[in-house]
């Protein structure tokens, strides 16, 4: 991935290696691990683990898993080191990652590179940028280079000035794609599709409105290269929906269904 940046005059300062050091040796822990994040229940379940270290309960854990879905997960957790029982708490190990931020960033280059053999880095940080921060997810599909920003939080806990730091970022490496993505089933008409709108006037001073990808779905495109989605029903399957509709904008095929060439009209930057 490196190397497509560089030919792309964009130079990696740093990158995050991998959330897992302790289970590198340990390959059928790490693909259990792996399979089960990307259950949303499972991920829920490990982000309440993460936040209420301190006062591990059954009854904290099991606030959106069922009690009995809560105790398989943990039984995994315990048997593979994860986190341990002290007295009548459980405790996180070194083994369990510090930051679920992180961990949801590791889990989507990780998507990226099993489920569409796609090279892909993440907590990223290049030379000569204006902006602070890093970019937390970037890959390189058929040679199109996609940026994906990764949250955590609900919409609620997502603000004007982290719209506004990933759309500066955009513009720091001209991507041909790139995708918004809020781990949450809670829908994205009412908070973040607005939210970003308003943040790309103030950005580009532009008004521009996203289109809800397909009807019912909580996905939203902007001139199908930047797309907002969240995780209902499947991550995997809503990339897998950006994309194709990215790639079907740009295709042979879309010229040849409209029987004329295309003019560039709908990939105009902001």
């Amino acid at each position: 991935m490196e190397k497509i940046l560089l030919q792309r005059g964009i130079e990696v300062l740093s990158k995050k290696e991998d959330i897992l050091p302790e289970l590198t040796s340990y390959t059928e822990v790490k693909e259990s691990f792996y399979h089960l994040l990307k259950k949303y229940a499972f991920r829920i379940f490990l982000r309440d683990i993460i936040k209420y270290r301190d006062n591990l309960t059954l009854e904290a854990m099991s606030r959106y898993p069922s009690i009995p879905k809560a105790k398989e997960y943990l039984e995994f957790l315990i048997k593979n080191r994860f986190i341990y029982k002290e007295e009548e708490k459980f405790k996180l190990s070194t083994n369990c990652p510090g930051s679920f931020g992180e961990l949801l960033e590791w889990l989507v280059a990780e998507i990226f590179h099993r489920e569409f053999s796609a090279p892909a880095i993440w907590g990223v940080k290049l030379k000569n940028t204006n902006r602070g921060g890093d970019f937390d997810v970037l890959t390189s599909l058929s040679g199109k280079l996609l940026y994906i920003e990764v949250k955590s939080s609900p919409p609620k806990g997502i603000h004007m000035e982290e719209i506004e730091e990933f759309l500066y970022r955009i513009t720091e490496i001209s991507p041909e794609m790139a995708i918004l993505f809020d781990d949450t089933k809670l829908r994205m008409k009412d908070k973040l599709v607005p939210l970003t709108e308003e943040a790309i006037y103030n950005v580009f001073k532009k008004k521009l409105k996203f289109r809800r990808l397909l009807p019912e779905s909580e996905l939203f495109s902007l001139n199908n290269c930047l797309f907002i989605m969240n995780s209902k029903p499947d991550i995997i399957q809503n990339f897998r929906l950006c994309i194709r509709r990215f790639f079907e904008t740009t295709s042979l095929y879309l010229l040849l269904r409209k029987g004329e060439k295309q003019d560039g009209k709908n990939f105009k930057s902001f």
